[in-house]
């Protein structure tokens, strides 16, 4: 018996070893680059080619994250609604508080409505970001470099502070005309650093900002799919246009 334990640790420690001199191997330095006026440039075409001021003026807007997690997203109230498996979260944005229904019951336990909103709120900063990374280019919080990468310009983002795992970076690869085409990440979540994602299958939302609803990453492929943008809730949610009502008493 002692010796099955034995060989039990043994294999384990071997597939440790292997996964960490793997994700080494695999994984890419950060690059460096260069602050100032060249990076925020490239930044700012990268905004133009999104049509980024549409997007700071859509009001709502809601997607479906790899048939994962929903997301009603009222913008300028900076309210969401994140549904998944069971829960249904309203959560204020700006106030970090909401309430949760589990199969549509309210969850009334305080702390098991604090966990829940705050699982919503790691869904959204997750989910929001896929949906429209490059429009926070120049988020509080963020650093701008022009990097020379394999003798092409590229846009490296830093973010310092906000969202769920501040101190990520991620380099953008533009087309001619300001587009992403894919990026290279260096986040703490991952264990490979340097992990390529796309950014594919752009789609123009009604109130004309361009969003990618396609990113492949090694073998996955994730998907952005039911998106729509609207001028009021009521044509996002018919069933229920006092959606956020509760987060106003």
């Amino acid at each position: 018996m002692k010796k099955v334990v034995l060989v039990v640790i043994i294999f384990l420690l071997a597939l440790v070893i292997t996964f960490f001199v793997g994700t080494s191997l695999a994984s890419e330095a950060l690059p460096s680059g260069q602050k100032g006026p060249q990076a925020d440039s490239l930044a700012k075409k990268m905004l133009y080619a999104i049509n980024h001021d549409s997007w700071e003026n859509t009001k709502y807007v809601s997607w479906n994250f790899s048939d994962r997690h929903s997301f009603i997203w009222d913008k300028k109230s900076h309210y969401a609604c994140v549904e998944w498996d069971n829960y249904k979260a309203l959560i204020d944005l700006k106030k970090q508080v909401g309430i949760v229904y589990e199969n549509g019951q309210l969850i009334e336990d305080p702390s098991d409505n604090a966990t829940l909103v705050k699982k919503g709120i790691d869904h959204f900063n997750n989910d929001s970001f896929w949906l429209n990374a490059p429009a926070k280019a120049f988020d509080p919080g963020t650093e701008r470099r022009m990097v020379d990468y394999e003798g092409r310009k590229a846009l490296l983002i830093t973010y310092t502070s906000g969202g769920t795992t501040p101190g990520d970076s991620y380099l953008w690869f533009l087309d001619e005309n300001g587009l992403p085409e894919y990026y290279k990440m260096w986040a703490s979540i991952l264990p490979v650093k340097g992990l390529k994602a796309t950014w594919e299958d752009w789609k123009e939302i009604n109130s004309g900002a361009l969003i990618s609803t396609s990113h492949k990453i090694l073998f996955l492929n994730v998907k952005i799919k039911d998106l729509k943008s609207a001028e009021t809730l009521d044509e996002i949610s018919p069933d229920n246009p006092d959606l956020f009502s509760p987060l106003k008493n």
